[in-house]
């Protein structure tokens, strides 16, 4: 009984603070008076799709909502007056984020959260008395349909860019920004680019003028004359694209040299990055991914995970778990400006690093498979004379003893080559891109060399 009571006085307590801090969030403080864009959405709503079946949600002005015939309680907040889009989370957890009409008979958005649903659910609050959404559909003006992706190619060939290196390809594009007109594509791209053209879907060739990095982001961008039809970008992405939108990236599939339209929907908004589920690949890195409904910019596309093992029991999934990320260009505060020599050979010793790291992982599969390692399997000069004086010494008849002092003897080497260059590095690179691109690789030698090192201490056992 005593449990009880204590579980029903911290949720009480709980309930208490909950009101305290949605109150402060939705900028509607006990006491204070509302303003008439609040005043114009309190009272009856009801939350459906279709007619007046739904629950009706009171909206009170100190924040809260309670549900008329339903179960529960929630708080709302504004998101952005200047929208008319708000926040109401029902005390489950459940979230809806809408935008109310100019008119105020509904409001119409997305469940973003919950597990009752799956996010992106459509949802709609009718003003109570309000004609239903199939009757303002008969009677509305009928408003244009968004462009559709052939649309935008077909408006943007000149803006589009193929990036052509000796040894790949990459995508790009022409955007005008607050401050100029940019070729914008992934620092990734940019740092293979040595040699590289630029043209436009148009077979127009780029002259491209001053560089810049982007200071947290896998963006670069170089400076072009002024273009008054080049791509826009979006400025707060956060608030003026939402979960469920939809978007179309517009790039070099494999590096092709064909502009493909991949279409989606925005599935995740980050400070830095927007997750799609446009199937983008290889070769569109550097493309833009354009929102459908405003036509304009809100990220690079830049890379794409690939998960093949469940996160809690490590077992192998049926089907690989994909996801696709694009860099903001809204959220960049610094562009480090770029000298091509210093950077290009910055990108040359990142590139000798991240080899290494993946000869350093092949050799541990190959090692782990039947216990030997195949002559010629590693060609980088940092290991591969080791390595083939170790294959020669174990070729030979050696006593236990002599074997193992051999394998102690290589491995203790690769541990140590682990963090040779990494320490070099560090004292050479100065751009943002590799610095972080850098300490991604510390992180997997540390763990390399945690592996030789319990290899080394189980020999000694």
């Amino acid at each position: 009984m005593v449990l009880e009571i204590v579980k029903s006085v911290r949720a009480l307590m709980l309930w208490f603070l909950l009101c305290v801090v949605c109150g402060q969030a939705g900028g509607i403080a006990r006491g204070e008076e509302p303003d008439a864009l609040t005043k114009s959405i309190l009272g009856e709503w009801i939350k459906n799709t279709t007619g007046f079946s739904g629950y009706v949600l009171i909206l009170d002005s100190d924040g809260t909502f309670k549900v008329k015939n339903g179960s529960g309680y929630g708080t709302w907040k504004w998101l952005s007056k200047a929208d008319r889009r708000l926040e109401l989370t029902h005390e489950s957890g459940d979230s809806y984020v809408v935008i109310v009409a100019e008119d105020g008979t509904h409001a119409n958005g997305q469940f973003v959260r919950g597990e009752s649903q799956k996010i992106g659910k459509p949802v709609e609050l009718l003003r109570k008395g309000a004609p239903s959404s199939f009757a303002r559909a008969l009677s509305a003006t009928p408003t244009p349909a968004p462009p559709s992706a052939a649309d935008f190619v077909k408006a943007n060939r000149s803006n589009l860019v193929f990036v052509t290196t000796a040894d790949g390809a990459g995508s790009g594009f022409i955007a005008n920004t607050a401050t100029g007109t940019f070729l914008v594509t992934n620092a990734h791209v940019a740092a293979g680019a040595k040699g590289a053209t630029f043209k436009t879907l148009n077979g127009t060739q780029v002259q491209i003028g001053t560089p810049a990095v982007a200071v947290g982001h896998d963006i670069f961008r170089m400076a072009l004359p002024p273009v008054e039809m080049a791509l826009r970008i979006m400025s707060g992405v956060d608030e003026n694209a939402a979960i469920g939108d939809e978007v179309v990236v517009l790039g070099n599939a494999e590096g092709a040299g064909v502009i493909n339209t991949i279409t989606g929907k925005i599935v995740g908004i980050g400070p830095n990055l927007v997750e799609v589920s446009a199937p983008f690949q290889p070769g569109n890195s550097g493309s833009p991914i354009i929102h459908l409904k405003t036509g304009k910019v809100i990220g690079v596309a830049t890379y794409l995970t690939i998960r093949e093992f469940d996160s809690a029991t490590k077992e192998r999934v049926k089907e690989p778990i994909v996801r696709r990320f694009g860099y903001r260009l809204d959220s960049v505060k610094i562009w480090q400006p770029v000298n091509w020599p210093l950077f290009y050979a910055q990108a040359a010793e990142m590139d000798s690093v991240e080899k290494l790291t993946n000869d350093l992982v092949a050799f541990l599969r190959d090692l782990g498979k039947e216990g030997h390692v195949t002559r010629g399997a590693s060609a980088n000069p940092a290991i591969k004379n080791r390595v083939d004086q170790w294959i020669d010494a174990k070729s030979k008849r050696l006593s236990p003893r002599d074997a193992a002092m051999a394998d102690q003897s290589l491995l203790s080497f690769l541990k140590v080559t682990c963090q040779a260059d990494i320490t070099a590095a560090q004292q050479h690179l100065t751009y943002d891109y590799f610095q972080r691109a850098l300490a991604d690789q510390q992180r997997e030698r540390s763990e390399l060399s945690g592996v030789f090192a319990n290899i080394i201490d189980e020999l000694r056992k």
